[in-house]
């Protein structure tokens, strides 16, 4: 990050950006779909990459999406706005995707969603098997509010078949405490490099 903005939008609504370097390779999805035989799971390996140092960094990510995950000119990913949400907590600004939310935090904080580690282990689940399935989280669904009421899971069996991750897959488990632990994701990353 080198610096940040505050502007108003066209409604009146004030919006908050973070000043980062340029990438112009966009974000990961964007990429993908321009280089849809790009090495899937070195990007799932940078994106865990990067929310550990966050995390041995004492900082929760709290919106982790693939539009904050942009992609260097060599194709390595990088993690961006990160820690906004824990930052802006009193302001009641929030920007939080709701398809990336873990279920026991979207519950709304006096107009601010919640964050946690055990939440950025399910956003990063979420993100990793629509790298490698091209299938959104709660695809079903266009209107991110009315995930808020779902029970539904973000994928069915039919979208994990293709993962061969167990340790991917239980990042999605409701229960935060029975979600991967970044030890146990480390083993994966370390067992697949």
């Amino acid at each position: 990050m080198q610096g940040w903005m505050m502007r108003l939008d066209d409604d009146g609504n004030l919006n908050v950006g973070l000043v980062s370097p340029w990438y112009p390779r966009g974000n990961v999805n964007s990429y993908l779909a321009e280089n849809p035989e790009a090495d899937r799971k070195k990007l799932v390996f940078d994106i865990f990459c990067g929310l550990n140092y966050l995390h041995d960094a004492k900082t929760v990510h709290g919106n982790l999406k693939p539009t904050n995950i942009l992609i260097k000119f060599d194709g390595t990913a990088v993690l961006c706005d990160y820690g906004l949400q824990t930052l802006l907590r009193d302001t009641g600004i929030t920007f939080q995707s709701i398809r990336y939310t873990a279920p026991e935090l979207r519950q709304n904080d006096g107009g601010a969603f919640q964050c946690s580690y055990e939440g950025d282990i399910w956003a990063f689940g979420c993100v990793s098997i629509e790298i490698m399935t091209d299938q959104r989280p709660y695809d079903t669904i266009d209107k991110e509010t009315e995930i808020l009421v779902t029970e539904i899971p973000a994928y069915t069996t039919d979208n994990l078949q293709p993962i061969d991750s167990a340790e991917i897959k239980s990042c999605l488990n409701a229960p935060p405490k029975e979600r991967s632990s970044r030890e146990v994701i480390q083993e994966w990353v370390d067992w697949q490099s």
